[in-house]
C-alpha cells in the first residue's frame, strides 16, 4: 500500500502534469506570432553590416522617428517603454561596421524611469529575453516564458489560431499605429491626455535620483561607445504639445537638461531639442507628447536636414546645442 506522501505527490504530478504540458504547448504556440520584437531581431541580425544610421529610444523614437526619411541605410530599433539599459544592449549587441550616426532620445521622462522590471510594463522585458537574446534575466526566471503574463498568452493564442501578426511596426522598424483615425479625441480636447500624460512621466526627487543612478550610466556606455567608434551621437527631444510643456515638473525638466550638459564634459554629441518647437500642433500630435504618422513624417524630414546640416559643419540651427 502507498505512503500518504507517496501517493500525493502521484495525484499532484498526475494533475500538473497535463497542465504544464498544455502551457508549455501554448508558449510554443504563442511564440510563432511574429511580433515587433522578433521582426527588429530578425532584420537587425540579417542587416547590421549595411547600416549606417541606427535610431534608438522609446515611444516617442518608435512613432515619431521614420528610418525611411533619414539618409543612407537608417533602422529604427526604438521599441514602447525601452529605457536606456536596454538602448545600450541592442547598440552593442551587433557589429556594425558601416554605423556613422544614432539617434538617442533623450524626453521628459528618460533619466528617471524606473527599471523596466519595476514598472507596469514589466511583462515588456521578456520580449528582449525571448526575442532578442538579452541575457539580463535566468533561461528558467518568469522572464523568459510569455505565459507570466496570462492576458497577453491568452491574445497571442488567439492571434496564432487565426494566423495573424502583432507586427505594429513596418519593414524599416518605425511604429504605424499612431494614424489620426485613432486619435482619443475627447482627451485630446478636455486636456485629460496631457494631465494623465504628465503625471505618469513625473517622478517624486527620491525616485528621480534612484532612478538617474541606474540610467545615466547607461546613456554614457552609448555615448563612450559611439566616440570610441567614430560614431555621431545625436540626442534628440521630441516635440510635446504647449499643455504638456506646461504641466511638467520644472525641477525634473532642469534636471534632465543638467545631466545632459554632464554627460557633454566627457563625451562628444548634438542634442537637438524640439519639445517646445512651434511648427508641430493639431494633427501633428496622436496624443500630447506623441507625434502622430502626419508629424513622424514631418518631424523626420526635419530631423535629417538638421542632421544633415551639423555634419556638413554648418552652424546656427536653433535646436541644435
Amino acid at each position: 500500500m502507498l505512503a500518504p506522501m507517496k501517493r500525493f505527490c502521484i495525484y499532484l504530478t498526475a494533475l500538473i502534469l497535463p497542465i504544464a504540458i498544455l502551457l508549455g504547448i501554448g508558449e510554443y504556440m504563442v511564440r510563432q506570432v511574429p511580433n515587433s520584437y522578433s521582426h527588429k531581431e530578425k532584420c537587425i541580425r540579417k542587416y547590421h553590416d549595411q547600416l549606417e544610421t541606427l535610431v534608438l529610444g522609446n515611444s516617442h523614437s518608435f512613432y515619431g522617428i521614420k528610418p525611411q526619411l533619414l539618409d543612407g541605410s537608417a533602422f529604427n530599433l526604438a521599441n514602447v517603454s525601452q529605457t536606456f539599459p536596454f538602448d545600450r544592449f541592442l547598440l552593442e549587441k551587433y557589429p556594425y561596421p558601416k554605423l556613422s550616426t544614432v539617434v538617442l532620445t533623450v524626453s521628459y521622462p528618460s533619466f528617471f524611469e524606473q527599471r523596466l522590471e519595476e514598472g507596469r510594463f514589466w511583462y515588456l522585458c521578456s520580449y528582449y529575453k525571448i526575442y532578442m537574446d538579452c541575457p539580463d534575466h535566468s533561461d528558467f526566471s518568469y522572464y523568459n516564458f510569455e505565459a507570466s503574463n496570462m492576458d497577453n498568452y491568452r491574445k497571442k493564442l488567439e492571434l496564432y489560431l487565426k494566423h495573424s501578426s502583432r507586427i505594429d511596426c513596418d519593414a524599416y522598424g518605425w511604429g504605424t499605429t499612431y494614424k489620426l483615425s485613432r486619435k482619443d479625441m475627447k482627451a485630446w480636447n478636455d486636456g485629460s491626455g496631457a494631465v494623465e500624460a504628465v503625471n505618469r512621466h513625473t517622478y517624486t526627487w527620491d525616485e528621480a535620483v534612484e532612478n538617474a543612478r541606474i540610467n545615466f550610466p547607461a546613456v554614457k556606455g552609448i555615448a563612450d561607445f559611439c566616440n570610441e567608434k567614430n560614431i555621431r551621437l545625436f540626442l534628440v527631444t521630441t516635440p510635446c504639445t504647449p499643455e504638456y510643456n506646461a504641466l511638467v515638473d520644472q525641477r525634473q525638466l532642469k534636471e534632465m537638461y543638467v545631466l545632459v550638459d554632464s554627460l557633454r564634459k566627457t563625451n562628444e554629441f548634438v542634442h537637438l531639442d524640439y519639445m517646445q518647437d512651434k511648427r508641430f500642433a493639431g494633427d501633428d500630435f496622436f496624443d500630447s507628447d506623441h507625434l502622430s504618422v502626419v508629424g513622424a513624417e514631418k518631424f523626420s524630414k526635419i530631423l535629417n536636414d538638421d542632421i544633415h546640416s551639423i555634419k556638413q559643419g554648418e552652424t546656427g540651427i536653433p535646436y541644435a546645442k
